[in-house]
């Protein structure tokens, strides 16, 4: 393990998790591939609830080691701060298969139960109440005498161009755009993968095309317009290897690369593609 690891440790011991951060960033330049060091920076991440960084770190771990713990439990906190319930006790559940002895996973586990237990109940329609029978009254022994309505106010004359001086009633207000599902990316040497955070979808609302250099993202909901995500990659994939998954809190895209070449962002920029450090040469 690098120098610059154990430098990083040092400083999260001093609870100087910013510079730990920057110390395991420079670490994982010579070692992208590290679980260890990439478990490290989303425990930093944690500290400073950066949730999204955390969640990324933790997963990319968790894809390189599969049998690490320590990356499923960070994995599942980011999740439940970012209110991805399920997700998170999947993480915690396979977690603790991997560590029976940590009772940190089912502490997390039953957290995570009970908020979908309250989403669930606040998804229930609420009961109908029946409208209460009238009161019967008894008549007025005499009939009140009926109220003289009050004169009508004159009306205010025309302005000088014409246009009536009364305000307007319900103006329209101008719209926000609605940001409906947010989505995150992260890579490892030879994919890419881009969750897009929306819960409960069907197969039939969900269509997802794969260009040589772009991915292109339709979620169709009942009464609302298309959600589309259209994006010209950073590179280039493998179309015919390209895969989704719709889980129950997101879809899960992943791209296979067409060379091992790193991406400095996820859509296409000035920025060239470098080789990931490790990795081999297009045609070497």
């Amino acid at each position: 393990m690098s120098d610059l690891y154990q430098q990083g440790n040092s400083a999260f011991v001093d609870e100087d998790y910013g510079k730990a951060c920057e110390l395991y960033t420079q670490a994982l330049q010579a070692e992208p591939s590290n679980a260890k060091i990439l478990e490290a920076r989303a425990n930093a991440h944690l500290r400073m609830e950066n949730w999204m960084d955390a969640l990324q770190d933790s997963k990319m771990a968790a894809e390189l080691d599969p049998k690490s713990s320590k990356a499923l439990l960070r994995k599942g906190i980011a999740s439940f701060h970012l209110e991805e319930y399920e997700a998170a006790k999947e993480a915690f559940d396979a977690g603790a298969s991997l560590a029976p002895d940590n009772s940190q996973f089912q502490t997390w586990a039953r957290k995570c139960q009970a908020e979908l237990e309250d989403e669930r109940a606040a998804a229930q329609p609420a009961p109908s109440l029946a409208p209460a029978p009238p009161t019967q009254q008894s008549a007025p022994s005499q009939a009140a005498p009926a109220a003289t309505p009050p004169a009508a106010a004159p009306a205010p004359p025309p302005s000088a161009s014409g246009a009536s001086n009364q305000p307007l009633l319900n103006p329209k207000l101008p719209q926000v755009p609605e940001r409906r599902f947010r989505h995150q990316w992260y890579q490892l040497q030879s994919k890419v993968t881009v969750d897009v955070y929306a819960k409960n979808m069907s197969k039939e609302q969900v269509s997802v095309t794969f260009g040589e250099q772009r991915l292109t993202v339709i979620i169709k909901e009942e009464g609302k317009d298309d959600y589309v995500l259209d994006i010209e990659l950073f590179g280039k994939v493998k179309p015919e290897e390209c895969h989704f998954e719709i889980l129950k809190t997101k879809i899960e895209i992943t791209m296979v690369k067409a060379d091992g070449a790193h991406w400095a962002d996820l859509e296409k920029s000035s920025k060239p593609s470098l080789p990931t450090p490790g990795a081999p040469a297009p045609g070497e």
